[in-house]
C-alpha cells in the first residue's frame, strides 16, 4: 500500500499522534481558536480520529437517552464540535 493511501485509510491508529491527542479536547470544545483548524484538517485525513469522534457522539447519545429515561429533569449533554460529512448518517 502506498504511503499516501495508508495515510487516508488506516483506521487502527492515528496518522499524526501529536495532533490526534487533541481529539477529546476538540470534541469537548476545549481547543484554542488556533488549534481547531489544525485539528479539523487532521480529522479530514485521519479515519482513526474521525471514528473516535463518531464513537464519542454515539456514547453521548446513549447517555442522553438514559438520562432522559431516568430523570424528571430535562438534561442534555451535547457536543460543541463540527462533524465531518462522513460522520453524519
Amino acid at each position: 500500500m502506498s504511503k499516501m493511501k495508508e495515510y487516508f485509510t488506516n483506521v487502527n491508529a492515528c496518522n499524526e499522534p501529536e495532533v490526534g491527542s487533541m481529539v477529546y479536547n476538540y470534541y469537548n470544545g476545549a481547543l484554542s481558536v488556533d488549534q481547531v483548524p489544525r485539528f479539523e484538517v487532521h480529522l479530514i485525513k485521519c479515519r482513526y480520529c474521525e471514528q473516535v469522534v463518531v464513537e464519542l457522539d454515539k456514547m453521548l447519545t446513549i447517555l442522553n437517552e438514559r438520562s432522559a429515561k431516568n430523570s424528571d429533569v430535562e438534561f442534555r449533554l451535547r457536543p460543541v464540535v463540527y462533524r465531518p460529512p462522513s460522520a453524519i448518517k
